[in-house]
């Protein structure tokens, strides 16, 4: 006895044809497609840590009186500037050398929103600190203070920067992307320093926050799949009528996905920030400050997308 009838057999066959030239053209089921997801998320979040070098120079003009912390009498009077320069010689003060703070164990946390297709906005905030213990072995200024030479100097700086901003992507394909950044960043930093042999003194302390508006670009290419190489860099500052002094962020990194929406990070990061301030007195500037920050060093850390 025949269990399926001629017709059915021929319609099952018919049936199996057309699935047959239909699911090449259905393509994978999204669900699979690691792919898309690393290169186009929706949300993407991104942790690493990381000891970057660190330096900061300041060069603060003697144009006000100078209180030292030391036991070797220095001239503090206002109205003689020079007596002061000519007796600690340059006024230019190494923080991270001579208060040896040099190193530091620093964070960052990066996230981006996609808004549309080919638009997002996005946001970082990095976080720094850092202890020191030596000796000055010369008279060191800080801000309106100073101390003097081998004097114990306990020491601390923290550094902090933000930057929040957009960013349009018109370049995209499968295998690289390429979009166009508009940021504001603020990047500022904090020492204190203070000796246990002048106790009850007053802690010496430095403190300065420089917005920056900017313009950028970020490059992505995955040569295989769940491998992509990216920069991300400032290309130029927003200010130029205000000020010349330079600004750099530059990131370079590698992503290797674990799976589709988990990743595993390192790349280099370099960022430099110089400016001057100057205070206005009986019409005219008076320079006030100088500084020149900078930060470069590897991390690790991991990116997660939804």
């Amino acid at each position: 006895m025949t269990l399926m009838p001629r017709a059915a057999s021929s319609h099952a066959n018919v049936s199996i044809y057309l699935l047959s030239l239909l699911l090449p053209a259905l393509g994978p089921p999204t669900c699979l497609d690691a792919q898309s997801v690393t290169a186009n998320p929706r949300v993407e979040v991104v942790v690493v840590g990381g000891t970057p070098s660190q330096e900061l120079v300041l060069s603060t003009p003697i144009t006000r009186c100078t209180t030292f912390l030391s036991s070797v009498t220095i001239p503090t009077s206002c109205s003689n500037p020079a007596a002061i320069r000519s007796t600690i010689g340059a006024t230019t003060l190494d923080v991270a050398r001579e208060l040896d703070l040099s190193r530091a164990t620093s964070w960052r946390l990066s996230a981006a929103l996609k808004l549309a297709e080919h638009h997002r906005v996005r946001f970082r905030r990095f976080g720094s600190e850092v202890d020191g213990d030596t000796r000055a072995v010369r008279p060191l200024v800080l801000g309106a203070q100073g101390i003097g030479t081998g004097i114990h100097v306990i020491s601390a700086r923290r550094w902090s920067a933000w930057r929040l901003g957009y960013q349009w992507t018109p370049l995209v394909s499968s295998w690289a992307d390429l979009s166009l950044t508009s940021d504001v960043s603020r990047v500022g930093t904090h020492v204190d320093a203070q000796s246990p042999e002048f106790r009850g003194v007053q802690t010496l302390s430095y403190d300065r926050s420089i917005t920056v508006p900017s313009v950028g670009l970020v490059g992505e290419v995955r040569p295989v799949r769940r491998v992509t190489i990216g920069v991300d860099a400032v290309i130029a500052r927003l200010d130029r009528m205000r000020t010349n002094e330079t600004f750099r962020d530059i990131d370079a990194f590698v992503t290797a996905d674990i799976m589709s929406r988990l990743g595993f990070r390192v790349g280099y990061q370099y960022l430099r920030t110089d400016y001057a301030i100057t205070e206005d007195r009986e019409e005219s500037s008076v320079l006030e400050d100088i500084g020149h920050m900078r930060m470069k060093g590897g991390y690790i850390g991991a990116a997660v997308r939804f």
